[in-house]
């Protein structure tokens, strides 16, 4: 008897030594791939952000909307950065790397409670967590709110699969955790928003055996409907606070529904597609990041077979989860689906290519490997020396694809060009510090306001993010440099009046129209 024990006591510590081994490997192999993110830069909406952070009031800002999404918390954040560190990127995007740790040690525990196999858990935290798609995501500031979305989502995930197991009881505090979870994900990103409402589903159904299923569902209701409410009234809300309402964006979301061809199109990319990103990781190292991938279609295919046989075979929790998980992939690719075809429509870009779109992903592979582990643990629960052969040949292959992941994170989002708006922002700044220095000490600065080239804003005019003095604005926090109080000169008479019309907003104090110094003859 004391030897039986001796032997169940060894066990269970060799269990655990190795459990805490496979995660370690998993999270140190995920910052390996990913430390390169020190080295980024801001691009693109980053800029608009911070010039808005920099130029508006704390709470017009933080209520603002950009693209159709809920950003309230993902703004507070950029705002605290900013305050914070100024323009140190590699703060920005230590953050985003310690974050996509916390989503990867989550995405670990839910694996193992859901196969109780550390080495299972190992391998689909570190497919995700390595995969060059996923970085796309990472390696814009703009999109950290999906980050965001990935960690409250598998929060409670989390505690929801620990309830179904009996690891502890549903109570108030657990009802307030949750309806915080919910309202964080839907406040940082659109794919949140989707999660946050098809949460009351996910209980009832997991925690189908619980007589207070059907309580623990409704007790979410009041969270959701203050989201709906939150996102339905964003634009109220920013115009509270000194903002313009941006019309376009009312006008797409409404046109974007007779585009349902198109949306059903992406839709069914899009999931091919992010199948074959997870299940077939490696061929992203050898396929074209610029064109539709025809292995997508022919990969996606027949697991997706797979999964509908082990899905109708299945009972009971194992039932329960592989609908939940796809009803939340459908109601994310669905809600992109919708989102995004009607814009790449009005940019002539063809449904193929922007079904590719990298930075989509981050939340959608979770639900994908989550899915794909539960199967290959279901496979190969049956078979254990096939079991550990496939074991040991998924991580040599994961080894081998951590440099190849170093080298395709870099270029998998063509629409990246950090490097070049480093480039351009040094060099806009070096030509703002050159110009005043120029100038005697206590004088006035007048700088053209023209820019050589512009940072890669999509849907903006040039009244939106005006010139060198944007720049500025974001660079240096008064208008007086070296003892120099310093104005910008914008040739554009429409772009000069519409900002100094902006009596709230500091850019309206920096910008001097060139037409008024014509009518003076100067």
């Amino acid at each position: 008897m004391q030897c039986k024990q001796s032997r169940l006591k060894i066990y269970s510590l060799f269990h655990t030594h190795a459990k805490q081994t496979m995660l370690v490997m998993s999270l140190a192999v995920i910052v390996i791939v990913n430390f390169q993110l020190l080295f980024n830069f801001f691009y693109a909406d980053d800029f608009l952000h911070l010039y808005q952070i920099s130029n508006w009031r704390p709470l017009e800002f933080i209520f603002s909307s950009h693209g159709g999404h809920l950003y309230i918390f993902r703004n507070l954040i950029f705002y605290l950065m900013f305050k914070l560190f100024g323009l140190n990127s590699v703060a920005y995007f230590s953050i985003v790397l310690i974050t996509h740790l916390c989503v990867a040690y989550f995405l670990y525990k839910i694996l193992h409670l859901l196969t109780n196999k550390s080495s299972f858990a190992a391998i689909g935290t570190m497919i995700w967590g390595i995969s060059p798609v996923s970085y796309a995501t990472l390696a814009w500031y703009s999109a950290y709110g999906q980050i965001l979305v990935g960690l409250f989502f598998l929060l409670f995930f989390y505690e929801l699969i620990k309830v179904q197991k009996g690891a502890f009881a549903f109570s108030p505090p657990v009802a307030l955790r949750w309806s915080a979870y919910l309202l964080l994900m839907a406040a940082s990103y659109g794919s949140g928003l989707a999660l946050a409402c098809l949460a009351p589903i996910a209980i009832v159904m997991i925690l189908w055996e619980n007589e207070s299923k059907l309580k623990i569902a409704a007790s979410m209701f009041p969270v959701i409907i203050l989201i709906l409410l939150l996102y339905i009234f964003r634009d109220t809300f920013y115009n509270f606070f000194g903002g313009d309402v941006q019309q376009a964006q009312l006008v797409a979301s409404g046109i974007a529904l007779t585009y349902y061809r198109h949306m059903l199109e992406m839709l069914i990319r899009m999931a091919a597609y992010s199948i074959y990103c997870a299940g077939a990781f490696p061929l992203l190292f050898v396929t074209s990041m610029t064109t539709f991938p025809p292995a997508a279609f022919f990969i996606s295919l027949p697991v997706g077979m797979l999964f509908t046989v082990l899905f109708l075979r299945s009972k009971g929790n194992r039932f329960r989860f592989y609908a939940v998980l796809s009803i939340l992939f459908l109601g994310l690719i669905g809600l992109t689906a919708y989102g995004r075809a009607f814009y790449y429509l009005m940019f002539n870009i063809p449904i193929s290519i922007g079904s590719i779109t990298p930075r989509y992903y981050y939340v959608i592979l979770i639900i994908v490997i989550v899915t794909i582990i539960l199967m290959a643990h279901e496979l190969l629960n049956n078979y254990p020396k096939i079991s550990k052969i496939a074991v040991i040949f998924t991580c040599i292959l994961i080894a081998c694809s951590i440099y190849p992941s170093i080298r395709t994170a870099k270029t998998i989002d063509p629409a990246n060009e950090s490097a070049r708006e480093r480039k351009l922002y040094d060099d806009t700044v070096s030509d703002i510090k050159k110009t005043i220095r120029d100038y005697p000490e206590g004088t006035s600065v007048f700088i053209d306001n023209t820019m050589h080239d512009r940072f890669l804003l999509i849907f903006l005019s040039p009244v939106d993010f005006p010139g060198k003095a944007a720049i500025f604005s974001i660079t240096y926090p008064t208008n007086t440099v070296e003892g120099r109080r310093v104005y910008f000169v914008e040739r554009d008479c429409h772009v000069a009046d519409q900002n100094i019309e902006k009596k709230r907003w500091r850019i309206s104090s920096l910008i001097v129209s060139a037409c008024k110094f014509a009518k003076k003859g100067d």
